[in-house]
């Protein structure tokens, strides 16, 4: 059983922070703590409400060795500069509006003051509506931007299963762990960047109407970019598009940006690699193209699970890829290139192959 909040835990593992919208008592931590120790992650709970501001912006210390005043940050912030911690921010609407400025920092540039997170920290948060939260009130368009905004679903299942267990809160069996995305990334962001290039009213929004929490900004175009990339990585892209879309950039925007990508032919990859389809980039097919060298990838690593791949497919996948490097789209080919090398190890191109482009494919293959 898939998680029925995956979404939120998907973008949790891409790196952007997120925020779990619910009511009272349904199982937001017990799960969100839960699925941090079944991937190695410790969790650290802060509830802003119950903590003065410099508890998370630190306090000024003179510094006499250099004159000036730096920012200390508390001592419980230390494991945050340990690898695989998860900090949860809970009941983010009742944090007094002097906490929310701290924040920002640690939503989006995983920091306070000085002190920069280990890069694999996972920064979320849960909330209640503020009209059940004690003291709440709406969060401000700064911290929406910064968010994914997920409106959580109880799992029921999970929760009559740990009843059963004692209060041991179980994660589905197939909840997804999220790996190395980045050679998707320059699909996603070739796809948002032709939407956003064609319609430029997408690209920023000037003014933000009250109870709006996903709208469009080049932060949360790109914070979508890398969630819809993880989505895809871990095969989840149509169970969590939408919802993703719409929690980060707004549900119009989400929506051209969906209908741009059903419009875009899908590739017919097998036809490519075996030669009988051929590659043609001109200025009409880029947007297209853009995420064809994602898409080899994704079917090459599909085939080798199955059986061990032909060299010879492996020579026609780098060369379609030097292909589309050479004609204006090293951005999309290259980072799959090198997605290439740790799943076929002991592939080396020919060597007038590895020649092309600018020695760029011995660099990341090898040379024969």
């Amino acid at each position: 059983m898939v998680c029925p909040n995956v979404s939120y835990f998907i973008a949790c593992q891409a790196g952007v922070s997120s925020i779990a919208w619910g009511g009272v008592g349904v199982a937001k931590n017990a799960l969100i703590e839960a699925v941090a120790a079944h991937i190695g992650y410790v969790a650290h709970v802060f509830i802003p409400s119950q903590h003065a501001p410099e508890d998370i912006g630190g306090i000024p210390y003179h510094d006499t060795t250099t004159g000036f005043c730096r920012m200390v940050p508390m001592e419980w912030m230390h494991d945050l500069l340990l690898p695989q911690r998860w900090l949860f921010v809970d009941e983010l609407t009742s944090a007094q509006t002097q906490m929310r400025p701290p924040l920002l920092s640690c939503f989006n540039e995983r920091r306070v003051g000085s002190l920069h997170f280990h890069p694999t920290t996972i920064v979320s948060a849960a909330a209640n509506p503020p009209e059940l939260a004690p003291n709440g009130s709406p969060l401000e368009p700064s911290i929406c931007n910064r968010l994914y905004h997920h409106d959580w679903v109880f799992p029921s299942g999970l929760w009559h299963e740990g009843l059963r267990n004692g209060g041991n809160f179980p994660v589905p069996a197939e909840f997804p762990v999220v790996g190395d995305f980045s050679f998707l990334l320059p699909k996603w962001g070739g796809l948002i960047s032709g939407l956003v290039r064609n319609k430029p009213t997408l690209a920023n929004t000037e003014k933000v109407h009250e109870g709006t929490l996903a709208f469009p900004t080049p932060r949360s175009w790109w914070n979508l970019a890398k969630c819809l990339a993880a989505a895809e990585s871990v095969g989840l892209l149509d169970e969590c598009r939408a919802e993703l879309g719409a929690g980060l950039v707004g549900t119009g925007a989400s929506a051209e940006l969906m209908a741009r990508v059903d419009a875009i032919a899908m590739h017919d990859v097998e036809a490519i690699l075996s030669g009988t389809e051929k590659v043609v980039v001109t200025d009409s097919q880029v947007d297209r193209l853009i995420s064809l060298p994602s898409a080899i990838v994704m079917h090459l690593d599909e085939r080798r699970k199955e059986s061990e791949v032909d060299t010879a497919v492996l020579d026609r996948a780098v060369e379609v890829m030097v292909h589309l490097a050479e004609n204006d789209l090293p951005d999309a080919a290259v980072p799959s290139l090198s997605a290439l090398k740790p799943m076929f190890p002991k592939y080396r191109p020919s060597e007038k192959l590895a020649a092309r482009y600018g020695k760029v494919v011995s660099a990341v293959m090898g040379v024969a």
